[in-house]
This record gives structure tokens, sequence and C-alpha cells, in this order.
């Protein structure tokens, strides 16, 4: 929920997975091939050729909408007193725009101040 307008360009990057197009992981295989896409220490992983920190560089990593393993296919932008609810399973990430970069703080105060909080309910 955003408590400022301080950060209305940055929100929540809703992602899909490249290869299988899944954006909501409903199984644990679903879950392992995407989360084992770009993790090194997967044997087996995609575009196992490719250096991560190459794709996803810094100073900005959380301002690209699109890299070898995912792309990014809706962006819930950060308002005042809006509050964003989705599926868990749904792969997403903090969006921020380079400029938003040199403004975050650890005074919650000034930066801006995330929560997410994930429920689990057994199988019916």
């Amino acid at each position: 929920m955003g408590l400022s307008v301080d950060f209305n360009n940055s929100g929540t990057g809703f992602w899909m997975e490249s290869s299988t197009g899944l954006s909501v992981l409903k199984t644990l295989p679903d879950n392992e091939a995407a989360q084992g896409a770009m993790n090194p220490r997967i044997p087996h992983r995609k575009h196992a050729d490719l250096d991560l920190l190459k794709e996803i560089p810094d100073p900005h990593p959380h301002a690209l909408t699109q890299h070898a393993w995912a792309k990014c296919i809706l962006v819930s932008q950060f308002k005042y007193n809006r509050l964003v609810l989705n599926d868990g399973r749904r792969l997403q990430q903090l969006y921020l725009q380079p400029e938003d970069y040199m403004r975050l703080s650890k005074d919650p105060t000034r930066g801006r101040l995330a929560l997410s909080a994930f429920f689990w309910s057994a199988p019916q």
C-alpha cells in the first residue's frame, strides 16, 4: 500500500517465464522449472551459457522488463493508498525506474516501504 506519492513510477512487475509461458506457478515442478531457469546452482538450467550478472546488470536491475529468462507482462504502479493483492504463485518482482534508486533509504519515513505477506492454504 502506498503511503506517499514519492514513488508513483515504481511498482510490482508481474512476469512470464520465457520458455514455458508460465506466469502462475501452480505446481512444484512448474516452480522448480521457472526458479531453476536462472539459478546457477541448478545443473540443467536454461541458458547456462549466459552470465546472470551480465544479462541483468547493476546499477538498475529492477528497471528491466525483459531478459533471457523472463519478461514483464504487467507493472502495477505504486499509488498512494493503493493495496495490490495477487496470487502468491505468480512470478513477481519489485519494479523501479532508474531515478528511483537514488531515493531509496533505510529510513521508512523517506524511502519506499514495501511489505509482502504470503498466506498458505493446504490443498482441499
